[in-house]
């Protein structure tokens, strides 16, 4: 672009310095409508080629159509020498995407023209002449600073009662560069490339090729005036006529008054402007040879800006964009539950009750609320349970009948109560419990007080009330201290119940050290109930109540304090300061999390620096970041997602609130996370749904898929181990 910059540069000095060796005289016929379509390009000597905008831009250069913002009307009148008028009307229409269009029309009419016959005899007094020339036209910027703009052009020419019609074509060009060059403007309108020919009885016409360039400068001068000053030079030169030279200056403040003045070739020109809003009225003077120039012109811009139309036809698409990744999204769970519910049915079908579970709890992780995935889930729950107990009756019945082969009847006795315990009505272990229970009452008959203290003994132990067993069996071994049995179940009571103390001792430090002191609490109490002179035991519940008072203390003493930095903020950020007042907002959640009003205050705060910091993003950083998000968008809706979130993660780095960043990206990463988890790829499928809780925290969709991807992953490695 800057090469094209210096060539149109090269061309307009070339043609100014060499104008008088490359030019001859006038001569030839020229375009009637050399005045152009705008009274304020007549009041800058018509030095108008960079600068032309809206409606105006389809004669001077129609690539400046494509400055249009809004919907455009211009009207102009001019009544010049001998009862001549002189009009234009255009319109022009810009899309939101797909350039600006352009219609309108000339009109050069002469009336009261006399007709005389061979002797000079007034024949006719009321003759007319007039041509018009309708302009169709059009212009694109297909890159930023760069447009380029065509204008077909239909004349025609009516003189009593003969007429001619021809067909011209303009091709114009306009750069604006940005950055270091901003302000500058360069244009080149090549008029009747197409060169209309115009056949009137006997007489033809032709409107030779004309090259109009021309460059500009503008800049503010005073801030406070919210002025412009524009300088132009523009030149042009047909094969006919010799080279012509513009120079144009327009001053204008508040954006209400313009002052013009302009030098078209030898002939000073001046004019002004009155505008407000979308309402323009100008006003030329020229001072011609023939005689002086008044031209009127009202411009109207009216209707959506661009941006406007941009804007809702951006918001169609994403409305549209949104609902297909909803519905890829649900078809993506309907498919993934679908699978994995035909994969759960073969195995419980087959009684791989475990592998069913994991398929039917995965139907569950898309849709939470399948009735015949639940259904399905508690059978297999139940069988997989059944299964486990007949395993563990069946162990039982083994070490119990084995035992009892040994003439081990307490341990046989104990093996058969816990097969009762999970069956109470199996048949072998009653007959074989009773069989044990008639050897053990046989060899202790003797014994009958020692008999009752080991049974409660046994009975205590097999129902896990353990200081109940040892008590018993204390009391058998003062009438017998080398009873057998009961030292050995002595000894398995006495390390099963320190093993529960000291679980319940491990759980409540666990808990202490987590700051839960109730449970830490409720923890040793549990241990000293098994073991009342347990001194650790008192020790640490001592401990822990006296944490939890501090604690309490320490609470109060925080929302005290976060109550106060609550305040400051406030304070700051009613004064405008919102950095310093982030940091008090931040520093009172650091002490209560559970502050609303300081989370409602610190996302103000935010805001208010997001929209400071867009304020100071650069022009190039600005259209790099609306590129990206339009290229993301784009993506979505040809299903490249992983390039999609890559484009939209590129805007959120440079602002988290840019227009509906958040939405698209928690939708990316809930469909990419899909992708992985139909892989196989579960960690990778956690790790991006957990991009969605950074930026939604209480996500209900990224939680589920988690949460039960997880279950799955323990689930897997369980089987795995086993």
């Amino acid at each position: 672009m800057q090469g094209l910059q210096l060539i149109l540069v090269g061309i307009i000095s070339i043609v100014i310095t060499n104008g008088s060796t490359l030019a001859a005289e006038d001569g030839g016929v020229q375009n009637p409508f050399i005045l152009g379509t705008d009274a304020r390009a007549l009041g800058m000597g018509k030095a108008y080629v960079s600068i032309a905008r809206g409606p105006s831009a389809m004669y001077w250069n129609p690539a400046g159509l494509s400055q249009a913002n809004q919907k455009g009307l211009s009207l102009l009148h001019s009544n010049l020498f001998w009862d001549t008028s002189y009009d234009f009307i255009g319109y022009c229409y810009p899309t939101a995407r797909s350039g600006v269009f352009g219609l309108g029309v000339f009109r050069l009419n002469v009336t009261d023209i006399e007709e005389r016959d061979a002797r000079n005899n007034l024949i006719n007094s009321s003759l007319e002449n007039e041509q018009l020339e309708y302009i169709f036209s059009y212009s694109y910027e297909p890159i930023p600073s760069f447009s380029y703009g065509l204008s077909l052009n239909l004349n025609t020419h009516k003189l009593y009662s003969y007429s001619a019609t021809g067909v011209g074509l303009d091709v114009g060009l306009l750069y604006r560069p940005e950055g270091k060059f901003s302000g500058l403007a360069i244009g080149v309108n090549l008029q009747n490339l197409l060169e209309p020919i115009l056949k009137l009885k006997d007489d033809t016409t032709k409107y030779p090729l004309n090259l109009k360039a021309g460059i500009s400068y503008q800049r503010q001068l005073i801030d406070k005036l919210d002025d412009e000053f524009i300088i132009s030079i523009d030149v042009d030169k047909s094969r006919l006529t010799r080279l012509k030279r513009h120079i144009g200056l327009e001053y204008s403040f508040y954006k209400m008054l313009s002052l013009r003045a302009g030098l078209d070739m030898s002939d000073w020109t001046c004019g002004f402007g009155l505008g407000y809003k979308g309402f323009r009225f100008d006003y030329a003077y020229a001072g011609q040879e023939l005689d002086d120039t008044h031209k009127f012109a009202v411009n109207l811009s009216f209707g959506q800006t661009v941006e406007e139309r941009r804007q809702k036809l951006r918001n169609k698409e994403e409305k549209e964009i949104n609902k297909r990744l909803e519905e890829e999204l649900s078809r993506r769970e309907q498919l993934q539950a679908h699978v994995a519910l035909t994969k759960g049915k073969e195995f419980f079908e087959t009684k791989q009750y475990s592998e069913a579970i994991i398929q039917f709890e995965r139907v569950l992780i898309w849709l939470p609320q399948h009735s015949q995935a639940n259904q399905y889930l508690a059978l297999s729950r139940d069988e997989y349970q059944k299964e486990k107990a007949r395993e563990e009756v069946t162990q039982h019945l083994e070490k119990g009948q084995e035992h009892l082969n040994n003439k081990e009847y307490l341990d046989a006795a104990l093996e058969f109560r816990q097969v009762l315990v999970l069956e109470p009505a199996n048949l072998q272990a009653l007959i074989s419990l009773a069989t044990a229970t008639e050897n053990i009452r046989l060899d202790i008959r003797r014994f009958d007080r020692l008999n009752q203290y080991f049974n409660r003994g046994v009975e205590a132990y097999t129902n896990s009330r353990l200081m109940e067993a040892i008590i018993a069996w204390r009391q058998v071994l003062e009438l017998d201290p080398n009873h057998k049995e009961t030292l050995e179940y002595m000894k398995k009571a006495t390390v099963k119940l320190n093993e529960e103390i000291n679980r319940h001792i491990r759980s409540g430090k666990g808990y202490q050290n987590k700051k839960i002191w109730d449970r830490a609490i409720e923890e040793f109490e549990k241990a000293l109930l098994l073991d009342p002179e347990n001194k650790e035991a008192k020790e640490l519940i001592k401990e822990a109540k006296a944490q939890a008072e501090h604690s309490l203390r320490m609470v109060k003493t925080q929302e005290s304090r976060a109550l106060a930095y609550l305040d400051e903020g406030i304070e700051l950020y009613t004064d405008g300061e919102y950095g310093e007042a982030n940091t008090k907002f931040q520093k009172a959640l650091s002490l209560n999390k559970n502050l609303n009003e300081a989370q409602v205050y610190l996302d103000k705060s935010n805001a208010k620096l997001s929209e400071s910091k867009k304020k100071e993003f650069s022009p190039q950083l600005t259209k790099q970041l609306v590129a990206a998000y339009d290229n993301g968008l784009k993506y979505f809706q040809e299903q490249k997602i992983s390039q999609a979130i890559k484009q939209l993660e590129f805007v959120y780095e440079h602002d988290h609130q840019y227009r509906e960043i958040k939405l698209y990206l928690i939708k990316g990463y809930l469909v990419a996370g899909m992708e992985y988890y139909t892989a196989g790829r579960l960690a990778e499928a956690i790790n991006t749904w957990q991009k969605v809780l950074q930026l939604d925290p209480e996500n209900q969709k990224a939680l589920s898929y988690i949460n039960r991807t997880r279950t799955e992953l323990v689930r897997i490695e369980e089987i795995r181990v086993k």
